[in-house]
């Protein structure tokens, strides 16, 4: 079960995982950690902790999108019926995230997940 985390209730244990969720993402692309701060204390966004996890949700039309989470693979398997669920509730037909490891796409796609985009990066030499 999913237990939402009020902003004013957010203390060092939460910051600490939300640090570690967001280094995850390439620095280029990573959601800066003030904007998702902010998106918490305006509301915008909503935190909610489950089994010793965390994650980050915002709804974007009939999307309920995952910006940040801390969780083992394993505790990610069994949060998907708890995603479809508040994402039910806050009336949104998909659940979305961005992915960057190999690994845990696989594991959403296990669960019933689809591949709907795929960003390739070329890297280029500095002269």
């Amino acid at each position: 079960m999913i237990i939402w985390v009020p902003f004013d209730n957010i203390g060092l244990k939460q910051i600490n995982s939300l640090a570690k969720s967001l280094i995850v993402a390439p620095e280029a692309v990573r959601l800066d950690a003030m904007d998702l701060m902010n998106g918490l204390a305006n509301g915008n966004m909503r935190m909610f902790e489950w089994d010793g996890g965390l994650f980050v949700v915002h709804r974007d039309g009939k999307r309920l999108v995952i910006d940040a989470m801390d969780a083992s693979i394993w505790q990610r398997r069994t949060l998907a019926d708890e995603l479809k669920r508040l994402a039910a509730d806050w009336a949104c037909d998909t659940v979305q995230t961005t992915v960057f490891d190999r690994r845990l796409a696989d594991a959403i796609v296990g669960i019933g997940g689809k591949v709907e985009s795929y960003d390739v990066v070329l890297e280029v030499e500095k002269s």
